[in-house]
């Protein structure tokens, strides 16, 4: 899939996003201009005092140079330590946040940020490498709001550190691409995957829009919102409130399978079809009744 790029405003700074392959990881990457000098932006992004007022961190200590080790206390209030990775002032600067909390691994954290002066405003380029493709719209949104708070440090006006919306959420993850299927070959025909995540809807809620509230069976067909305009079928397996699958009359199957996580609801959606159905048209179909089954959850109530 190739790589979406999205402009937004964060107060008065415009942000490019985007989400390329880092190895067997991702990268978010984005671009903000700031209205200050690059000595001012360079000084919020390094200074201890200064970053824990912009990051979701608190900077205990920081060995400035590269390899330099650092402590940090993390919201939760553990402390974990940070080892810098990049240090050229005042153009480049990364660290690596410990998994662990004490030792470096494959799963660590890593940020990075590049400064190009632009006369009185600075260009900064950051990149926050990430394992999960459909948490990339939250981590979007915490960078959204890290920008802010950056921007309102550097002009010594007050932090407002406010929580993802369900608005900034899907927009992230539309304008990053990530409603969108795999498609596979498979004998006989071709896989349609959708994993998509969401923001604030609990398990049993989604189950419950998904169902109306009935009562399924395995050999009853599966009710409308499990099917959309596609045809129905009978259901050959359902496991409140986490999986229903049923069978269709061409030989393809749709299993639904719903995935606690932070709180929310991820959507694993598959469905199998013959070689004798068009696939770009039925993924085309299934995506839109998707997107339609999660603004129908948020609305609910």
């Amino acid at each position: 899939m190739p790589a979406a790029i999205t402009h937004f405003r964060n107060e008065s700074a415009l942000v490019k996003i985007s989400l390329q392959p880092a190895g067997q990881r991702l990268d978010l990457q984005f671009t903000a201009l700031i209205p200050f000098p690059q000595s001012a932006v360079w000084q919020a992004i390094t200074e201890p005092d200064l970053v824990s007022q912009w990051m979701p961190v608190r900077i205990l200590d920081m060995d400035l140079h590269p390899g330099g080790l650092g402590h940090l206390q993390n919201p939760d209030g553990s402390i974990g330590l940070s080892e810098i990775t990049r240090y050229e002032p005042p153009r480049a600067f990364g660290f690596q946040g410990y998994a662990n909390g004490q030792t470096p691994g494959e799963r660590d954290n890593l940020v990075r940020f590049d400064l190009d002066s632009n006369g009185q405003e600075t260009q900064l380029t950051g990149a926050q490498t990430i394992d999960s493709r459909p948490l990339a719209p939250l981590v979007a949104c915490g960078w959204e709001a890290c920008l802010a708070a950056l921007e309102a440090v550097l002009g010594r006006q007050p932090v407002r550190m406010a929580p993802p919306t369900i608005a900034a959420f899907e927009h992230f993850l539309h304008e990053l691409a990530l409603d969108q299927p795999t498609l596979e070959p498979i004998p006989g025909g071709a896989r349609i995957r959708f994993e998509r995540q969401t923001l604030m809807q609990p398990l049993a809620k989604v189950w419950g829009v998904l169902t109306g509230g009935l009562d399924l069976r395995v050999g009853d067909f599966a009710p409308p919102l499990f099917t959309g305009a596609n045809a129905s079928g009978r259901i050959a397996t359902v496991e409140p409130p986490t999986e229903l699958e049923y069978l269709l009359a061409n030989g393809g199957r749709v299993r639904w399978r719903l995935h606690e996580h932070f709180g929310s609801t991820r959507f694993d959606l598959t469905v199998a079809v013959p070689r004798t159905v068009d696939v770009d048209q039925t993924a085309t179909a299934w995506h839109d009744h998707l997107e339609a089954v999660v603004a129908r959850v948020i609305a609910a109530d």
